[in-house]
C-alpha cells in the first residue's frame, strides 16, 4: 500500500524583487528505501530539497535574497489526499572562491 502513497512537489524560485530565476521539481513514494531507509511510517524525518543555485538560462544565482514557493500534493492512485503550499526567503553568499572556473571580478 505505501508504494501506492506518492508526493509530488515543486518549488519556483524568484529574486527578492519578484523576477523568475528557476524551478524543480519531483516525486517519491512513501516506500523509497532510498530517501526514508524504511518507509514514511517508520521513519517521518525531515525533508533536504535541493537547488543548484542556477538559473533557467545556465547562470549562478548571485549573492542576496531569494523567495521559494513550495508545492506538494499527496497522493494514492489518481486521488488527492492533501496538499499544501508555502513561501519563504533565504540568502545566497557567494565568495571569490564558490566556483571553479568563475573568476573574480574587480
Amino acid at each position: 500500500i505505501l508504494s501506492k502513497v506518492k508526493v509530488a512537489w515543486d518549488i519556483e524560485f524568484f529574486t527578492n524583487l519578484g523576477h523568475y530565476v528557476n524551478w524543480v521539481r519531483g516525486e517519491f513514494s512513501c516506500n523509497d528505501k532510498a530517501i526514508f531507509g524504511t518507509d514514511c511510517i517508520q521513519n517521518t524525518g525531515n525533508m533536504f530539497f535541493e537547488w543548484n543555485a542556477m538559473s533557467d538560462k545556465g547562470r549562478i544565482a548571485g549573492t542576496g535574497v531569494y523567495i521559494a514557493k513550495f508545492k506538494f500534493k499527496i497522493f494514492t492512485k489518481n486521488e488527492i489526499v492533501g496538499k499544501g503550499e508555502e513561501t519563504f526567503t533565504f540568502g545566497i553568499r557567494r565568495n571569490e572562491k564558490y566556483e571553479a572556473g568563475i573568476q573574480k571580478i574587480k
